[in-house]
């Protein structure tokens, strides 16, 4: 949680040499700061500053964006005003899914964030490692579980289901090799619904698809080519030519808004001391 006195001494520290100089000067200053501003700035209804805030992250913080995908990805689809980001930050994880699923931080990623990634038909994964990232995810939710389900109690299992029961319906399970589900599906069969794993059963033992009552989603667009780097510094170059387009715009609107805004924090400020 952000500290609000330190939020606006920083915005007025910075910003009101913008006001007065014409330069706003970040470089230096911890990205991690500046992310703090950006999210205070929507919750001051400051848009011409998150506007500003946003292109700036994306051109000049690409490297700490993707370090800290997880507490971006929490933070950023909580409000429509981080649209830019949004965007931004989708695009690099639909693509490079292992950037997020592979951090040190992904179990820290909030169920609303990973059921909006897992749900999606471009998530650019093998479901089988979307499966075990996703056992991860509430094992760390879960510190008393071991790590394997056969020693599990029954008490586990339904602590286990109730953590995942919003994730399951997204796991394609069909998806899977029947080698791939005797492996690592087979031994966390009490977590699934008892019609699911019959299914799952038939369709793996017997290849009858007749027989079969739930429901068998698509495969996943999986991907994996080596133009995807090049096409990753294409889109990113676009991407930069854009940002810095729409910065030049949000210029003027943004020195006339914190002029107006100025008086304003100025009070806040004394207020707070």
């Amino acid at each position: 949680m952000f500290n609000v006195l330190v939020i606006l001494r920083f915005i007025i520290n910075h910003f009101s040499r913008y006001i007065y100089g014409g330069i706003l000067p970040l470089d230096g200053v911890d990205p991690s700061d500046i992310f703090d501003v950006f999210v205070a700035a929507e919750t001051l209804n400051c848009q011409e500053i998150v506007n500003y805030l946003q292109s700036y992250l994306i051109k000049n913080e690409a490297k700490w964006l993707k370090e800290h995908l997880s507490l971006i990805h929490n933070t950023i689809f909580q409000s429509n005003s981080f649209l830019e980001l949004q965007n931004y930050c989708t695009d690099i994880i639909l693509k490079y899914p292992e950037k997020l699923f592979k951090s040190s931080d992904f179990t820290s990623l909030s169920e609303k964030s990973l059921i909006s990634l897992i749900k999606r038909d471009d998530l650019r994964m093998k479901e089988i490692d979307i499966w075990e990232h996703i056992l991860s995810w509430g094992l760390e939710r879960n510190p008393t579980l071991l790590p394997e389900p056969d020693d599990w109690s029954d008490d586990d299992f339904k602590a286990m289901r109730n953590t995942l029961q919003e994730c399951l319906p997204f796991i394609r399970f069909f998806q899977l090799s029947s080698k791939e589900f005797l492996k690592r599906v087979i031994p966390y069969q009490k977590l699934l619904n008892a019609q699911l794993y019959k299914d799952l059963l038939t369709y793996h033992l017997d290849d009858d698809n007749n027989n079969i009552i739930s429901v068998i989603q698509p495969a996943r667009v999986y991907i994996s080519t080596d133009s995807e780097s090049i096409e990753l510094q294409h889109e990113s170059s676009i991407k930069k030519e854009e940002a810095e387009k729409s910065m030049q715009m949000h210029n003027l609107n943004l020195i006339i808004f914190l002029m107006k805004e100025l008086e304003l924090v100025v009070f806040f400020i004394k207020e707070l001391e």
